[in-house]
């Protein structure tokens, strides 16, 4: 079976630029290479699963349970063994791409989002007989967006869910639900929920070694979700990755010009942001990465915040 080391290609399947490329000498385990396939929502979700069956097809299930003391979220006793996850999931995709044909007592319903203007609200969809009227609406709408000077360059995202009609009054009914990234690329699929069948890919941690320090600063990238900015508060332990593959980080609201953090940043789409590609309305972050370093007293913040001046400090200090 299989040898220790990486399958090819597998850094591909890490999201940030930043952590692929501190991690090209590193060595996962057969299921921690199941899981970062698993995680990628840069990678279609055909690819993902020609990987899960590499894996599947080159490594037996005492390969898999290497380390899984320390694989957060398993319990052998509930989930079975670790190809058992991996399977789940691979069921999941599979039948998810399948079911999407099936059109007989199902409607579709599809949207277009911008990703730093996203729109969940019923009334942004549009509804269809079929999965491929659906996704010629959304390419349509890309296509629209290509063509018109001023929204060529807005990133944006897809969706199909694909629903049974003649469901319970009053209740929505269970979805299935298709997303696209930029290019209108398939990248994830969720078949909808039948009931606790046991622990997917999506239901386990790892540790990933990051390339950030303390008060670095990141930016948050994801294909479904507006970009944020924030400080690294924590280094990130081992021990970390049995609580799940998120992490806090400390931002900065512009708009209510008020300090916050995260407890649910995805690890893996973290990257490090220069100085150059800060945002005027996050200047701030400078300061706290500062005191998160050592380098400024906390108390010349807090000063400057209850004077109402912390675009005066960013002025003094940064520009």
């Amino acid at each position: 079976m299989g040898k220790r080391g990486n399958m090819p290609g597998l850094l591909g399947f890490i999201d940030s630029p930043d952590i692929r490329v501190f991690n090209k000498d590193t060595v996962f385990t057969p299921i921690e290479q199941a899981v970062l396939v698993s995680r990628s929502r840069h990678r279609t979700l055909e690819e993902k699963i020609d990987a899960l069956n590499y894996l599947l097809g080159h490594y037996t299930e005492g390969e898999f349970q290497e380390g899984a003391e320390k694989v957060g979220g398993y319990c052998k006793g509930t989930d079975g063994g670790l190809r058992s996850c991996i399977l789940r999931t691979l069921n999941e995709w599979e039948q998810v791409l399948e079911d999407r044909y099936l059109e007989k007592g199902y409607v579709f319903e599809a949207c277009l989002n911008e990703k730093d203007y996203r729109q969940d609200g019923v009334s942004d969809y549009c509804y269809f007989s079929s999965y491929g009227k659906a996704y010629g609406y959304l390419t349509g709408m890309k296509k629209e967006y290509l063509t018109d000077g001023r929204l060529r360059q807005a990133k944006t995202f897809g969706i199909i869910h694909r629903f049974q009609l003649d469901g319970t009054f009053g209740e929505r009914p269970s979805q299935d639900t298709y997303f696209f990234d930029h290019g209108m690329r398939l990248v994830d699929g969720v078949k909808a929920a039948d009931g606790y069948l046991g622990t997917n890919l999506e239901g386990l941690s790892i540790y990933v070694p990051l390339p950030f320090e303390v008060g670095d600063i990141v930016k948050v990238e994801n294909p479904f979700w507006e970009d944020y900015y924030g400080i690294v508060s924590h280094k990130r332990t081992p021990k970390m990755a049995l609580a799940g593959m998120v992490t806090s980080i400390d931002t900065f609201d512009a708009g209510t010009k008020s300090f916050d953090y995260t407890d649910d940043t995805d690890i893996l789409a973290m990257v490090n942001c220069p100085d150059e590609e800060i945002p005027e309305n996050q200047k701030v972050l400078k300061a706290l990465r500062d005191i998160r370093k050592g380098k400024m007293d906390f108390y010349n913040l807090l000063y400057c915040y209850g004077q109402g001046d912390l675009e005066g400090l960013v002025q003094r200090l940064y520009m």
